[in-house]
């Protein structure tokens, strides 16, 4: 169940004293803990404009969310809207002229499945950027390794990775992945996986374009007769053509494209996210 998250329940219809109301309430509270109903475009709008914390989804109906969506489609704390209706054919039609309705559903399960998997894009979105902004005093790694050696105690292995790690940790040299026993750790699992699609990305890069940073990490690889470019992890890629490049097995090819920095889309796409995060360091978590 996700927490700093609030939706907006509007439909001309509820009662809570209504069993079918009462299931649709504790589905979506099985997925955002603060659900808040209400029965008139004009509650809904003072909600949102009451909000100044969480991140907000709208569940409208399509009566009252074809009036309602053009009040409130622009505004910065609102992510997404769905619209719960009997008549998924009707209002589709206005729908689709607004990017923040994320679909029509005449179910609420659906609805859930949908606003869950809007808040996980949400959080992955903006995670990168988030985790950057944070400065990492001394202290911290100190309590990393005294929470790691309270899990791994009686292991001596693990212990003395730990040791070695409070030893000659620097932030200049935090590339782990980059380790033997770490990059076989990451590959033992897939190894075991018999039903797994693999997919294979070729990516082009024009050293030209200005774009996030990446740099060959050859020297700094465990693996020397490797050719690693290691790129940063808000990296920004638009996908090419999909392909698949062996019958026998499920293995795909997907061509991908390093985006510059003065993409304009991308431009306005990284405005919108930054304009909806507040704060900087730890309080946006």
């Amino acid at each position: 169940m996700a927490e700093n998250y609030l939706v907006i329940w509007v439909d001309g219809n509820i009662d809570m004293a209504n069993q079918d109301c009462q299931n649709t309430m504790e589905q979506l509270r099985a997925v955002v803990n603060q659900v808040k109903p209400c029965e008139t475009a004009e509650q809904c709008v003072q909600m949102l404009m009451e909000n100044q914390e969480e991140i907000s989804f709208v569940i409208s109906s399509g009566a009252l969310g074809q009036h309602l969506v053009p009040n409130i489609h622009d505004m910065a704390k609102l992510n997404a809207i769905f619209i719960f209706c009997g008549n998924k054919q009707r209002h589709q039609v206005w729908a689709q002229n607004w990017p923040k309705i994320k679909g029509v559903h005449t179910s609420i399960k659906h609805i859930c499945d949908k606003l869950a998997t809007a808040i996980k894009q949400y959080n992955q979105d903006h995670m990168s950027e988030i985790l950057l902004e944070i400065k990492h005093e001394q202290q911290a790694v100190q309590d990393l390794v005294t929470y790691c050696q309270e899990q791994y105690q009686g292991n001596k292995n693990e212990i003395k990775i730990i040791q070695e790690f409070q030893r000659n940790y620097k932030a200049s040299n935090a590339i782990w992945c980059t380790n033997s026993d770490i990059s076989l750790v990451f590959a033992k699992e897939a190894l075991q996986m018999t039903d797994m699609v693999g997919i294979l990305f070729q990516i082009t890069i024009d050293p030209k374009v200005s774009s996030t940073p990446f740099a060959s990490i050859r020297e700094e690889s465990y693996f020397k007769d490797e050719e690693e470019i290691l790129f940063t992890m808000h990296t920004v890629f638009r996908i090419g053509e999909v392909r698949k490049i062996d019958n026998n097995r499920a293995l795909y090819k997907v061509d991908l494209k390093l985006t510059s920095d003065d993409d304009p889309q991308l431009r306005e796409l990284t405005h919108y996210i930054r304009g909806e995060v507040d704060g900087t360091g730890w309080s946006p978590l």
